[in-house]
């Protein structure tokens, strides 16, 4: 795909919007799969070649490959271990991810289990030295883990460690799942910001499930901040969904 017919992505230009792979970083409870589905339905817009890979292989709750209906009927290609979708956690990388480094489409990598997880994306990070690879971590203000800039900062220096790879950008998805507002996340904002000017890492975007913020905010908050508006795709397993109830 040359870089002219690149998809939009939220982002605030430079690299983010110019990324052909995406590496999507979290702690537990993050929304972090949530946000790499809905990033790749993204690129999918603007791309006959996008690949979502699910290397979440530690969590077994919110895992991308659950919503391989909805990404294949996009015409999403899913790569995902095959245990995903079983709850057997077992850190195992899926031959066909190397795939996604030789050809021209768009990847999103979903990458899980916090430290753990990231510990994945390092054996194979002389793959993704590149310019045109971003490295995300997506952040929810009303986890314990992330709930303050000092906590947030030290979650990116554990990950980034752990992954071997500086981290690009950060992605604001403060939420509460189904008790999510439009005043929670612009409330998150003063400690992203915080956490930015102490990491040095740029807040990319936000991200919000669509029917939680105003429509009138189209594709940016506020303050200007770039939004990514997403679809719910993803539920733990004691969730009863309501398309189905």
């Amino acid at each position: 795909m040359s870089s002219d017919s690149r998809p939009f992505l939220p982002g605030p230009g430079g690299r983010t919007e110019a990324a052909r792979v995406l590496v999507v970083l979290g702690a537990y409870g993050s929304g972090k799969s949530e946000v790499a589905v809905n990033l790749a339905l993204r690129l999918r817009q603007g791309s006959d070649d996008v690949t979502l890979v699910d290397l979440d292989t530690i969590n077994p709750y919110f895992r991308s490959a659950d919503a391989r209906a909805r990404l294949e009927a996009s015409g999403v290609r899913v790569v995902a271990p095959s245990t995903a979708g079983t709850n057997v956690d077992v850190p195992a990388v899926p031959a066909e991810v190397m795939s996604v480094f030789d050809g021209t489409g768009s990847a999103v990598l979903d990458i899980g289990g916090e430290d753990m997880g990231a510990r994945v994306v390092s054996s194979f990070r002389s793959r993704l030295s590149g310019p045109d690879v971003v490295v995300l971590m997506v952040v929810n203000c009303n986890r314990p883990f992330t709930a303050d800039a000092e906590r947030i900062s030290a979650m990116a220096a554990e990950l980034s460690a752990a992954a071997g790879l500086p981290i690009d950008g950060f992605v604001d998805n403060t939420n509460l799942l189904g008790y999510s507002d439009a005043r929670m996340l612009l409330d998150s904002l003063p400690t992203l910001g915080e956490a930015s000017r102490t990491s040095g890492i740029p807040v990319a975007f936000a991200a919000a499930v669509s029917e939680h913020v105003p429509i009138e905010w189209r594709d940016a908050l506020p303050d200007g901040t770039p939004l990514l508006r997403m679809e719910r795709l993803l539920r733990y397993p004691y969730e009863e969904d309501p398309r189905h109830a």
